[in-house]
């Protein structure tokens, strides 16, 4: 049996490409939930800025670069005919 347990850590971005889950969810087509889902599961980075930031701790953010990477992987297929 394994327990799976997330643990924070500090790292650098590019805050130009922080986006709120509802920007991804505009971006990307999909439904705030559908991009919460994704947090969860790994498809998409989860970043929450440290609790030293008043008015934003806590929120959960992503990366607007790997949102439209995911666009571009999940293309729907072009049928033959």
């Amino acid at each position: 049996m394994l327990q799976v347990v997330k643990t924070k850590q500090e790292v650098t971005v590019d805050e130009d490409d922080i986006i709120t889950l509802a920007e991804a969810a505009r971006l990307s087509g999909k439904t705030l939930p559908s991009i919460g889902v994704m947090l969860d599961r790994g498809t998409l980075p989860w970043y929450e800025y440290p609790p030293a930031m008043p008015g934003r701790a806590g929120s959960r953010y992503t990366s607007k670069s790997a949102v439209l990477a995911l666009m571009q992987r999940k293309r729907p297929r072009r049928r033959k005919g």
